[in-house]
């Protein structure tokens, strides 16, 4: 299967499909041109094995796919061709993106699409790869892994190579077991971070341009370490992410450092589902109140982080200091959150990726608020962008002349190259001079300079490292800022410069 769109390939599927029904209807055991193949005698003859695909070998195309072919009924838009009557270019190169367009992520799915969107017009703008035009097929993971296996298994069908996404690490999991491994293609999310991801990235095929969850959960528990609290309660979603935060947690924290997590005095553990999301948080606010901790660290999406609070506040529940994952570390928590309860987020302060400065993560927020008017990024919109950009130049580094539609294997290997030699800056501006450095040999390499930080990828496992920083609401100004960061990459604890935000409304600072 390849990243550019076969037109040998779909027209023999569907002349095949008309033609194999025709000639033996009514024997079951006929095998179809869906079979995947890897050998020619996997294929019921006269058929061969073609492109992972069983096919009749003198079977020549006769017209081109038309764009609409490229949708169904969970990948509902085409980017990259802008008459979905004409045909696709026999040189498109198709991205497949899964993102949670609808379901409980929507809120931030929206920003995923439009960014990666964003990245692609950039690229296509100065001539794409080598010429050749990057088209981006849009489908719907539904926050489900229901409906993102739908998804996966359509841009499998028409020949995709690479996925953008999806962004939960459970639904990655779930697309990659059940349809991307076997068809070979490769992924790269920018949300999936959850430890069990780079369990299963050794065969090369997941990569992630987040922050990995258990280099947060370790930089949270270091923090917690290092203060003066004396009770101290975790609270984290009921599922594959955000137990796997906790278990990285509790390892630094209770098993390495020795604290007995076993002492009901000094340790508290609370999970919530998320079926019914107010009662399940309501009945842990409610835990919470009746123990008192001096800090409450907590695990969740940033909907559930902001339920948490409203709950709180409703309530009139002080419940001291809590430190929360970078979930919560957006300006999307202004815009949902009940503004009487801003007061709540003195006592606040999060994790995140180091926060990115200086020209090149200015220059897109600019371009991103300037093509979606009043629309600020929210959390991973960022790492989105990388990932897109990434992936195209490993795309451009993995082809040739001779190999002008490499595997997804192939692509996957090339994200090896992104990570040292000449610095490449995010963004269309270095664009060329990234991909000419890149196919100028099978070895050459790139340092690639991202908009959500430092995304250098440890070799071969799909995850970066990256320093974290600490966050806090500065609510007099209704905006983020960073208090410096406190773990650094080779994993030393700093304590976070409370001193650098001046904020009129809260008069206090989190617990030193």
């Amino acid at each position: 299967m390849n990243i550019m769109l076969s037109i040998q390939r779909i027209e023999i599927r569907q002349f095949l499909h008309l033609s194999l029904f025709l000639a033996y209807a009514g024997c079951s055991a006929i095998m179809t041109v869906d079979d995947e193949c890897s050998v020619d005698d996997d294929c019921e003859a006269p058929l061969v094995c073609i492109k992972k695909l069983c096919v009749e070998s003198d079977t020549e195309p006769t017209t081109q796919i038309i764009a609409q072919q490229l949708l169904s009924e969970t990948c509902t838009r085409v980017d990259g061709i802008s008459d979905l009557a004409q045909p696709v270019p026999t040189d498109a190169i198709l991205i497949g993106a899964i993102l949670p367009l609808t379901g409980e992520l929507s809120v931030p799915g929206k920003h995923f699409d439009q960014v990666t969107q964003m990245a692609f017009e950039e690229i296509n703008r100065v001539d794409g790869s080598m010429g050749r035009k990057f088209v981006k097929i849009t489908c719907d993971s539904g926050t489900s892994p229901v409906v993102a296996k739908k998804s996966a298994e359509h841009l499998r069908d028409i020949g995709v190579q690479a996925v953008l996404g999806p962004f939960s690490s459970e639904i990655v999991l779930s697309v990659y077991n059940d349809v991307l491994e076997k068809a070979g293609i490769v992924v790269v999310s920018a949300g999936a971070n959850a430890p069990i991801i780079s369990n299963v990235s050794a065969d090369g095929l997941i990569w992630s341009t987040s922050l990995p969850a258990a280099r947060e959960a370790r930089a949270m528990a270091e923090h917690i370490l290092h203060s003066d609290y004396q009770r101290v309660a975790v609270i984290h979603r009921k599922d594959t992410w955000g137990s796997s935060m906790y278990d990285s947690f509790f390892s630094t924290y209770c098993d390495n450092a020795g604290v007995d997590c076993t002492n009901e005095n000094t340790f508290m553990l609370r999970s919530y589902g998320t079926s019914d999301l107010t009662t399940s948080l309501s009945a842990v606010v409610t835990d919470l109140a009746a123990w008192q901790p001096d800090v409450t660290v907590a695990f969740t999406y940033v909907e559930d982080a902001i339920t948490f609070v409203n709950i709180v506040g409703a309530a009139g529940i002080p419940l001291g200091d809590t430190l929360w994952n970078s979930t919560f570390a957006s300006d999307l928590a202004f815009s949902l959150m009940n503004s009487s309860l801003h007061p709540l987020l003195c006592n606040i302060q999060a994790t995140a990726q180091m926060v990115p400065d200086g020209s090149v993560h200015d220059s897109f927020l600019v371009r991103y608020r300037g093509q979606f008017t009043g629309s600020d990024p929210v959390p991973y919109t960022a790492n989105f962008y990388d990932a897109a950009y990434m992936l195209a130049y490993a795309i451009a580094a993995a082809s040739s002349d001779a190999n002008p539609n490499p595997t997804g294997a192939q692509i996957a290997a090339a994200m090896n190259r992104l990570s040292s030699g000449e610095p490449i800056d995010a963004g269309s501006a270095q664009w060329n001079t990234g991909v000419q450095k890149l196919r100028s040999s099978a070895s050459a390499t790139i340092d690639y300079v991202g908009v959500s930080g430092d995304v250098n990828f440890k070799g071969g496992t799909g995850s970066i490292v990256s320093p974290v920083d600490m966050i806090r609401f500065n609510v007099g100004n209704m905006s983020l800022e960073s208090m410096g960061t406190i773990y650094s990459a080779s994993d030393v604890y700093s304590a976070p410069d409370y001193s650098s935000i001046s904020d009129s409304v809260c008069t206090s600072s989190p617990q030193q």
